[in-house]
């Protein structure tokens, strides 16, 4: 490759030096570096920036016309970008970036669109016209975003010129192709950024020179599409209204403003495709591949022994010294059908590894790092952004044993908050925490590192998580192809499994805990395919949107409610038997009706006899109200009626305090006695298998009490064990 020399002059007679220089230093750059500089460290006051680096030092053009932005000739366009990036950050309503990620993504889109340009032969800003910007948005309409810069094209020259011997195929010193030299010979920053056909055809030259390229996907791999996400359209279409907005600070301004505000752009993209929700995983795939992942994460023998595996060393060739552990660890692996391990820690480049085997490394570095990020999602609903926020120490135990995961909730509040977790989140976490241990430069968990040289080890979910997909054998799909999932599939997961596999689904417990401050959008999470149904009856029974949520919420609460009580007649109608007055009498009906229908089934055969059971077993669902008490001991069956209130133990209380009539109370007040005066109620319902075992703990709790309580106490803590004793 030619020589590029990174242009930095400091001459007052230069347009870099002279406008570039003259801006005002933001407080977001580094101390010690200079907007002259082509490497900008930024740090905004944002909570989501860690120091962004902003490499200038990019490939805009490429071979046989390479050219880099730092290039000499191509001055007016560096001044051009950093002032783009530098505007962006000022405050509003002069800037429109508030953190250093924003800006990196506006640099990226604006490099893309100084890439266009140069691929149509237009050397400056200036000569931008109508025409052209009619002739940006067809190529964007017709080709996607590859259609822009015509890479299938481009990458063919360039496998032209290695098969020819014009270009040397750039090496790495450890022998395999350099792959950033290989996007820049195309024009490009990165070599993810080749998606679809262009990277295929380098994929395939590559194979037949028996080299591997990239094994991974990219990202833009929807590059190949013809159409493109309207977001993504508008994001494309954005250059074209930052170049207006910095006209007056640059040397090369914009010949024609398309846009005058950024409602403009969103009308002009209204012919791209709307995004559509996330396609559903396949439920058995995505159970397997979460069960599997559990394994991983619940036998923490096996991921302490690879740790300890480590951790005693190598030898000089690369090779683990403790090979009876190893041997041992293979042999759990082979039990749990997962890949084995390899006795060297990594994969030599040319070693062609045992079918079904894996190096050290790539196991515990990707594979367990893949696996944590599974069940973490699965179990939390959290955006791949927020996960990439999580930091060490981020699991919290409460005075009660509860565990808790303090999170940065980047939609709606944009502020650190916490969420209950299963212990299975607590020791993925707790693994990510041991691999972090590697490399403790920061924080951030999922910034993990290699044992030996303490070097960052990224964890890429898009990348790896087909990989260990295979590893973990889930099935495929009929046509062969692995599923290709994503962060949000296992945020639907939870919240289908919590809305059709719990036995108490709650729409407004499921909002909160996605922080959805719109129940609809739950809603789509669940699949809930009554929905539309819903909505249409609602249309005729509130003539307002807010009516009509309004409705559709107090339906969705009413139908948990029910819910709870099917769950529990049904475990009756099984042979189940409830505790507690309520509950024998609950019993009690069911019993009488399976007498009535389920025996004259069981001797007559008839089809009539089990129908009528279930529907007379639904009317007493519809009949029957049931509600869990707060400190989960039992349930209350109150039905709130003026007659069904004078049996209530609490309002009868709660009368006594107030002096206001037991009638005119709104069902039962669980503010207004202690668990005994439930447990004696006429009303109590307590299910044995569902229920915390709250009354054996009371029990136990009152008999160690009374050797150290005085007279008084002593009378009221008999009272209660004899209470608890014959109602238990």
């Amino acid at each position: 490759m030619e020589a590029i020399s990174k242009f930095r002059s400091s001459a007052w007679d230069d347009p870099h030096a002279r406008i570039i220089g003259g801006l005002p230093t933001p407080f977001w750059l580094k101390k010690g570096t200079s907007l002259l500089d082509n490497e900008w460290y930024v740090r905004t006051e944002s909570y989501l920036d860690d120091h962004l680096f902003f490499d200038f030092h990019q490939a805009v053009s490429p071979w046989p016309r390479l050219q880099f932005l730092t290039d000499e000739e191509r001055v007016h366009d560096l001044i051009t970008q950093k002032i783009v990036v530098w505007k962006s950050l000022r405050p509003k309503p002069e800037g429109w970036n508030v953190t250093a990620v924003s800006a990196l993504h506006t640099f990226r889109r604006n490099l893309l669109h100084l890439r266009w340009r140069l691929h149509e032969g237009v050397e400056s800003n200036s000569l931008l016209t109508a025409a052209w910007y009619r002739k940006y948005v067809q190529s964007l309409k017709t080709g996607g975003r590859g259609g822009l810069l015509d890479l299938p094209a481009t990458v063919e020259r360039l496998i032209e010129a290695f098969q020819n011997g014009v270009l040397a195929i750039p090496y790495l010193a450890r022998g395999v192709v350099d792959k950033k030299q290989v996007a820049a010979y195309l024009g490009l920053y990165n070599y993810l950024q080749i998606g679809g056909p262009a990277r295929q055809l380098l994929v395939d030259f590559f194979e037949r020179r028996n080299e591997t390229y990239s094994r991974y996907g990219s990202e833009d791999d929807d590059s190949e599409e013809t159409t493109i996400a309207r977001g993504t359209a508008y994001d494309i279409l954005k250059p074209w209204y930052h170049l207006s907005k910095v006209g007056s600070h640059v040397s090369d301004p914009i010949g024609y403003q398309a846009f005058h505000r950024p409602r403009d752009i969103a009308a002009a993209v209204k012919w791209a495709k709307k995004s559509q929700p996330t396609d559903d995983a396949p439920e058995e795939l995505a159970a397997w591949l979460i069960n599997a992942s559990l394994e991983i994460v619940l036998r923490q023998d096996l991921f302490n022994g690879i740790v300890q595996l480590v951790r005693t060393g190598l030898s000089d060739n690369g090779q683990v010294l403790d090979l009876d552990r190893h041997e041992a660890i293979n042999h759990q692996l082979r039990d749990m059908g997962l890949p084995t391990l390899e006795v060297f820690y990594q994969k030599r480049q040319f070693a062609q590894p045992r079918e079904g085997s894996l190096d050290i490394r790539t196991f515990l570095l990707v594979l367990v790092p893949i696996a944590c990020l599974v069940v973490i999602f699965a179990f939390t609903a959290r955006r791949d952004g927020e996960r990439s926020l999580l930091t060490t120490g981020c699991i919290e135990h409460d005075a009660f044993g509860e565990l808790w995961l303090n999170i940065l909730i980047l939609k709606n509040e944009r502020e650190f908050d916490r969420i209950p977790v299963p212990r299975s989140v607590e020791l993925a976490v707790g693994m990510l925490e041991v691999l972090k241990e590697f490399n403790p430069k920061n924080d951030v968990l999922c910034d993990i590192g290699c044992p030996f040289t303490g070097e960052p080890a990224k964890i890429d979910l898009v990348r790896d998580l087909g990989r260990v997909c295979g590893w973990l054998r889930v099935p495929r799909l009929e046509d062969g192809s692995q599923y290709h999932f994503t962060p949000r599939h296992f945020r639907k997961f939870f919240g289908t499994t919590h809305h059709f596999r719990w036995m108490f689904p709650n729409l407004p417990a499921l909002s909160l805990h996605y922080r959805h401050w719109n129940p609809d959008t739950t809603r789509g999470y669940i699949k809930m395919r009554g929905a539309q149904g819903l909505r249409l009856l609602d249309e005729k029974q509130g003539n307002s949107k807010a009516a009509r949520s309004a409705i559709e919420r107090e339906k969705d609460v009413a139908e948990g409610a029910k819910s709870l009580v099917r769950f529990v007649i049904d475990k009756v109608a099984k042979g189940i038997k409830l505790l507690g007055v309520a509950g024998s009498r609950i019993t009690n009906e069911v019993e009488r009706l399976r007498e009535r229908f389920i025996d004259e089934f069981d001797v007559s055969k008839d089809e009539t006899a089990r129908d009528e059971f279930g529907y007379y077993l639904e009317k007493l669902v519809d009949a029957t109200k049931l509600k869990v008490h707060p400190d989960g001991h039992g349930m209350c069956s109150a039905l709130g009626t003026p007659d069904d209130n004078l049996l209530c133990n609490c309002l009868r209380l709660k009368q006594s305090v107030t002096g206001e009539d037991i009638r005119s109370f709104d069902g039962a007040d669980f503010g207004f006695t202690e668990d005994v005066g439930c447990l004696t109620c006429a009303k109590y319902v307590r299910l044995p298998d569902l229920m915390h075992p709250y009354w054996p703990e009371a029990l136990s709790d009152a008999e160690s009490a009374l050797p150290y309580a005085t007279e008084e106490q002593s009378v009221i803590l008999q009272e209660r064990i004899a209470i608890i004793r014959k109602n238990m």
